[in-house]
């Protein structure tokens, strides 16, 4: 639904359908909600284990959900659906990666 939801936004730019005032409100609204989502999981995950000990660490978690929700999420979008067409095209092999280990190279 992403997928089809960032096709739909751009077909609308491009022809002129949609009214940018509206959108941008929209948006606004779509992405503060995005960020309250991030930030109640960030509240009940301290709550329930207290994982991170100091103020910084709790801070920098919560900063780094603004810009969680401009690009990366939009990169998993063009990720998954690169993945489904190279599924829909016969490809269904993970690939291969040879283990190096922790172990500096011999010279």
């Amino acid at each position: 639904m992403d997928t089809l939801g960032l096709l739909v936004l751009i077909a609308g730019f491009a022809t002129e359908i949609i009214n940018l005032p509206f959108a941008s409100l929209f948006f606004l609204v779509a992405y503060g909600y995005g960020f309250i989502l991030t930030a109640s999981t960030l509240v009940m995950e301290e709550v329930s284990y207290h994982r991170h000990d100091s103020f910084k660490d709790r801070a920098l978690l919560v900063a780094w959900a603004i810009p969680e929700n401009f690009g990366y999420r939009q990169f998993t979008v063009f990720w998954r659906l690169r993945g489904l067409l190279k599924f829909a095209m016969g490809r269904t092999d993970w690939g291969t990666i040879e283990r190096q280990g922790f172990n500096s190279p011999e010279v």
